[in-house]
């Protein structure tokens, strides 16, 4: 048993619903989930599913309740989680271009809990005091700091696959920054079956 990648297509109304909903909950009280969601707003595309190679997409009533583990086994065996596959997403995207980036928000942070990280990703940004954004580029290879950036903190959250000729350290310069990043996204993740998998998006303007 292990977590797997499966094709969504275009038209699957429980994905999309599920990432109308996060970006909207993230948009309550940050700009660049706010922008994701206007941008994006008639965008159409392909969206993949990470998740455990067990379950049954089509039996599912929605994409955000849990999911439990197969018979006998536990959540905390190796391959349950979706980690490798994700990071390994990411990992394709970084190789793409010498200017791609990966920008995840941290719902639960602000700029003062930067402050008490013991360990904190390679690379972040504030913008304002609520909004906290990490950055993998491609000169990080390393699966833990990849891990630390893209993985979910929170139930809510917003990463996306994007370009940019600067990625800004300690605090993002403007809103302009955010616009650049929008306009540019190749991909959308945001956790999913509460927390047991992803949900990827790659849309397409009309």
């Amino acid at each position: 048993m292990k977590s797997a990648v499966f094709e969504l297509g275009e038209d699957d109304k429980k994905a999309l619903a599920l990432f109308q909903e996060s970006l909207f909950v993230c948009a309550h009280n940050h700009v660049f989930s706010r922008m994701l969601l206007a941008h994006f707003a008639t965008a159409r595309g392909p969206m993949f599913a990470i998740i455990g190679d067990w379950h049954n997409l089509g039996e599912m009533v929605n994409y955000d309740y849990p999911i439990s583990p197969p018979k006998g086994s536990t959540p905390f065996e190796a391959g349950f989680y979706p980690r490798e596959q994700l990071v390994a997403f990411v990992k394709e995207h970084l190789r793409s271009a010498a200017d791609a980036v990966v920008m995840s928000e941290n719902w639960g942070a602000s700029r003062k809990t930067t402050s008490i990280w013991l360990w904190p990703p390679p690379r972040f940004a504030c913008f304002g005091d609520d909004e906290v954004y990490h950055f993998v580029t491609p000169d990080i290879t390393d699966t833990d700091m990849i891990e630390a950036s893209v993985l979910a903190s929170h139930h809510w959250q917003t990463g996306v696959c994007s370009s940019c000729a600067d990625v800004p350290d300690g605090e993002i310069p403007g809103e302009g920054f955010l616009e650049e990043i929008v306009r540019n996204t190749k991909h959308i993740f945001i956790p999913a079956f509460d927390g047991s998998g992803y949900l990827i998006w790659t849309p397409c303007l009309t």
